[in-house]
């Protein structure tokens, strides 16, 4: 399954359509870029399932007020 996976859609296509980073300031970024081609709304997933509420903490404490331009 994920060699079949991997033949339709590389690591490079995967890491430019989803945002796949650890640093805050990344997503930060990305949601940004986002913003910036008209979206008003953005939709956001933890696909990672590790820990989400965890990210959910993060997105609290350092993307949504980087958002804000407070953080």
């Amino acid at each position: 399954m994920y060699e079949e996976g991997e033949r339709q859609v590389s690591d490079d296509e995967l890491k430019e359509a989803l945002i796949v980073a650890a640093e805050p300031g990344a997503h930060t970024e990305r949601i940004r870029e986002v913003e910036q081609m008209g979206a008003t709304t953005v939709a956001l997933m933890n696909n990672s399932g590790a820990d989400p509420l965890g990210a959910i903490d993060v997105y609290k404490s350092s993307v949504l007020p980087r958002l804000r331009g407070s953080g």
